[in-house]
């Protein structure tokens, strides 16, 4: 048996954009430890921080509007039009809380009606 051997052709010894592969690469780039990180602008840094204050602010109104009105048992509504004005104006938002009869309703108490 003879053993026989092909010559590469020389663009298969470099990378697409002309780089050394194998050993050469290694020798060639710097290792990644050693690299310094690359530091955001003081701008980026800003909109990432307000974003995450936001979202956070967000998350808090969540909780509040649906997490604790429904531990104690009520339910937070939007008021959608003007019929409770001047005390409740449109688009505020009322936390509601089921009687159980017409005996725990006073005079001058705000009620809502549900289906």
């Amino acid at each position: 048996m003879t053993a026989s051997t092909a010559e590469l052709p020389a663009r298969a010894l470099t990378g697409t954009a002309g780089e050394p592969r194998g050993a050469e690469a290694q020798t060639a780039a710097a290792p990644a430890e050693t690299q310094a990180p690359k530091k955001k602008s003081v701008f980026k840094r800003a909109i990432s921080w307000v974003t995450t204050m936001l979202m956070v602010a967000l998350l808090g109104l969540g909780v509040v509007l649906a997490v604790i009105p429904a531990m104690h048992g009520g339910t937070a509504l939007t008021v959608l039009t003007g019929s409770m004005t001047p005390t409740i104006q449109p688009g505020d938002i009322a936390v509601v809380y089921a009687v159980d009869g017409f005996d725990d309703v006073e005079i001058g108490d705000i009620v809502t009606f549900m289906p």
